[in-house]
């Protein structure tokens, strides 16, 4: 699964057309290294959940992004925000097991795509 790299300029449309998974980061933070090879390693190791799920992951730098981070009011990295129709409907702030990440998933089931 690609990870797509959002900026503030095109962050906005991503999340509406895509029930997706952010993660926030900084270039600076080392536990946002190992949460970057966990999401990297999850839509592998758990492919058929990903594939029912049918969201995308993204990556938004909070350095060079800070407005996008502002408005949606991440203030702490590592952050991974699920978006469902452009709404962030639930995140994970810290270094989180793949396992916990994965819990994420649940959101994007088609009864939770009625929000």
């Amino acid at each position: 699964m690609k990870l797509h790299t959002l900026t503030d300029a095109t962050f906005g449309e991503f999340a509406e057309q895509n029930n997706c998974l952010v993660f926030f980061y900084a270039d600076w933070c080392p536990l946002c290294a190992a949460a970057r090879e966990t999401l990297e390693h999850l839509p592998k190791e758990r492919k058929a959940d990903w594939e029912a799920a049918k969201v995308k992951l993204a990556e938004l730098n909070l350095e060079h992004n800070f407005r996008t981070a502002d408005f949606y009011g991440i203030n702490s990295v590592p952050t991974v925000a699920a978006f469902v129709n452009g709404i962030p409907v639930e995140g994970k702030r810290g270094l989180q097991t793949a396992e916990e990440y994965s819990e994420l998933l649940r959101i994007f089931s088609a009864d939770a795509n009625n929000i």
